[in-house]
């Protein structure tokens, strides 16, 4: 296996850049924000021909510049201009977690450092690490669709907010200048660390809070123990499936409204709730497919979730396994915007139960009927 060069950091600057990575700043950052504000209100047919254009011009780029995709080009004798249409991204090969961790280096550009690359790195289930590049441009492209996110849920650049973070590292909290984010270390979760959060929260009112879903679940359920109450008006969710039942709690608790924002360190697929609580996609900087065996399921029906990033030309990731299993909604979304919507993000692929009978079950909890807790809701896979 050939390794990527690691730069490093230090445990203050991980902590650090945990906030200050999604500053709205950029060589490209304000070009994307005021492109996508715009491009929201477009349809799902002129959101599409943007993607063909995207995808036309970085499948182009792989099969030139990428070591996996020229074999893979090859192998299944077909050539850049055979890709018409988005339908035709099938054609070519799925890409998964294992491969890119075995060689990262046959996904990486020959000339992956004319796009200003970041380095990333995401945990594996595996005990792995995966490794990559993001190019500047698909970089800021992905930051003003978060902060597009952010501005539907009314949280502006500079409004006070507290971040719950479970680093890994001696370090109580950190405080962002630049987003004006203060950052609590969140790795042991007991009444300790609570009563913290709690005097923070008291001292610093901020109008949101981010944080894991089920970090916030427990902060919930504490202060409901304390007989707390709190007025938060934004609370900002990421990392894990966002259930029923917890986005019930936290929002009573917190007394504030959940956005959720649904995307992976590989960076090849995100969605995020509007002001009405629908995932949209953000057609604009990846192409989702819903799949089943590597071909798309009707709408409505839960498949996995191959991601392609449209702008990376550092790392290409076409047609990437994310692992997540995901139902695309059949209808718009109210607050009429073109970006199609995701009903239900169901979980990951080792949530998947195998029947006597063969097939798939995914498992997803949900609050029943009469509230009384979490239930478990099987789909057909």
């Amino acid at each position: 296996m050939t390794e990527l060069v690691d730069y490093g950091k230090s445990a203050l600057a991980k902590l650090r850049g945990l906030g200050d990575e999604i500053e709205p700043h950029g060589i490209k950052f304000n070009e994307f924000q005021k492109q996508l504000e715009e491009t929201q209100w477009f349809s799902k047919e002129q959101l599409e021909e943007i993607q063909l254009i995207k995808l036309k011009k970085i499948v182009s780029f792989a099969a030139k510049n990428v070591p996996f995709y020229k074999n893979a080009f090859k192998k299944a004798k077909i050539k850049p201009s055979d890709i018409k249409s988005l339908e035709d991204i099938e054609k070519l090969p799925i890409v998964s977690k294992a491969q890119v961790i075995e060689n990262p280096n046959n996904f990486i550009s020959k000339n992956y450092a004319e796009f200003y690359p970041f380095r990333f790195s995401s945990g594996g289930t595996t005990g792995k690490k995966l490794e990559f590049y993001i190019g500047s441009d698909a970089w800021d492209i992905e930051k003003a669709a978060i902060w597009r996110h952010f501005n539907w849920a009314n949280y502006s650049y500079k409004d006070k907010c507290i971040m719950l973070y479970p680093f890994d590292e001696n370090i109580r909290e950190h405080h962002s200048p630049i987003l004006n984010w203060n950052i609590i270390n969140t790795r042991i979760l007991n009444d300790k660390t609570f009563k913290y959060l709690l005097e923070r929260i008291n001292k610093i009112q901020p109008k949101a809070l981010w944080g894991y879903p089920s970090i916030l679940d427990s902060f919930a359920k504490y202060i409901e123990q304390k007989g707390v109450s709190l007025n938060i008006p934004v609370i900002l969710t990421t990392s894990e499936s966002l259930h029923n039942f917890q986005k019930e709690r936290i929002e009573k608790k917190l007394s504030g409204q959940i956005f959720d924002w649904y995307g992976q360190g590989e960076h090849v697929a995100s969605a995020a709730f509007c002001e009405k609580q629908k995932y949209h996609i953000n057609m604009e900087a990846c192409l989702i497919e819903f799949t089943k065996n590597g071909k798309a399921v009707k709408l409505g029906k839960p498949g996995m979730i191959l991601g392609t990033c449209l702008d990376n030309y550092s790392m290409p990731l076409i047609r990437y396994d994310t692992e997540d299993l995901a139902i695309q909604s059949t209808k718009q979304c109210a607050c009429k915007r073109g970006l199609p919507t995701i009903e239900s993000i169901i979980g990951r692929i080792h949530d998947l139960i195998y029947t006597k009978d063969g097939p798939l079950v995914i498992k997803h909890s949900m609050l029943s009927n009469n509230s009384r807790g979490p239930q478990q809701i099987f789909y057909q896979y």
